[in-house]
């Protein structure tokens, strides 16, 4: 039953953020943004209660994770290395939720529906990097490798 409330509030909080972001409100999105990872952990745990699961471990991971992305993104602006860092969080978190993924899947599978799925998402994302190397080339390597760990994570959860 409290998660239930927690997913109300979870969603609450995500209007907020977004009229904070469309309206250009700072202060609010400085302080709803930061919550929305918390209180996501807090539906997450009060449902695996109800369900008589344990919540497990890398789900935390990756929500922590993106919380420590939200919030050195929020003062990245203009500044490259809190680009970087707060990729770099996300980059794990994404880590974490692929490790999600693959929990009671075999090793691997060469899954063609899987990879004809993909095709949009590749070509999007070689066309991007593409954009992104001819404008920012220092930036290619690890939009590189954020672009690869993004697609391992759609792959992981098909």
């Amino acid at each position: 039953m409290k998660s239930k409330y927690w997913l109300v509030l979870f969603i609450v909080c995500g209007i907020v953020e977004i009229f904070a972001e469309a309206t250009n409100i700072r202060a609010l999105v400085l302080i709803s943004k930061p919550l929305l990872m918390p209180i996501l952990a807090g539906f997450a745990f009060f449902k695996a209660r109800e369900m008589g699961v344990a919540v497990p471990g890398a789900l935390f991971g990756a929500l922590l994770f993106s919380l420590f992305g939200d919030v050195i993104l929020l003062f990245a602006s203009g500044n490259e290395s809190y680009f970087l860092m707060g990729l770099v969080a996300f980059l794990i978190g994404h880590l974490f939720y692929i490790a999600l993924n693959l929990r009671g899947k075999p090793k691997f599978r060469f899954d063609v529906e899987a990879i004809i799925f993909m095709l949009p998402i590749l070509i999007f994302s070689g066309t991007m990097l593409s954009k992104i190397a001819e404008q920012s080339p220092t930036m290619t390597v690890p939009v590189s490798l954020y672009s690869t760990i993004l697609c391992a994570l759609f792959y992981t959860g098909l």
